[in-house]
């Protein structure tokens, strides 16, 4: 799964979940006065949104898809296998990732940059 979005800006309110976990990371406040950060996506359902607020609203994250909108100050969930969920003033929500039909395999959370990384050996 894909990484939430951060709130940055003057303050810095927030950074985004990592990704890349059978769950994905929730959001992070920083310095975000009380706005909760989304929640990051499981294995069975989307992350639950954060805060809204400033006539702006966070969404839940869902199958395939983080949750945000493009509203003002909005920070998006990552995407996955369930997106993480989007907030108001604090970090989005990191997705989950997925494998089925495996036995033991691995994820590894919150180490990549840009472009994920699939690696099947046997």
């Amino acid at each position: 799964g894909g990484g939430g979005g951060g709130q940055t800006g003057c303050p810095d309110h927030g950074a985004g979940g990592a990704g890349g976990g059978l769950n994905g990371g929730d959001g992070i406040c920083v310095s975000c006065g009380g706005w909760i950060s989304g929640g990051g996506g499981t294995q069975s359902a989307g992350g639950a949104a954060g805060s809204s607020g400033g006539g702006s609203s966070a969404q839940a994250g869902s199958f395939g898809q983080g949750g945000g909108n493009g509203q003002y100050h909005i920070s998006a969930g990552g995407g996955g296998w369930y997106g993480g969920g989007s907030s108001y003033g604090s970090g989005g929500g990191g997705g989950s990732s997925y494998y089925g039909g495996c036995t033991n395999g691995p994820t590894h959370p919150g180490i990549r940059d840009g472009n994920g990384q699939v690696t099947i050996t046997w």
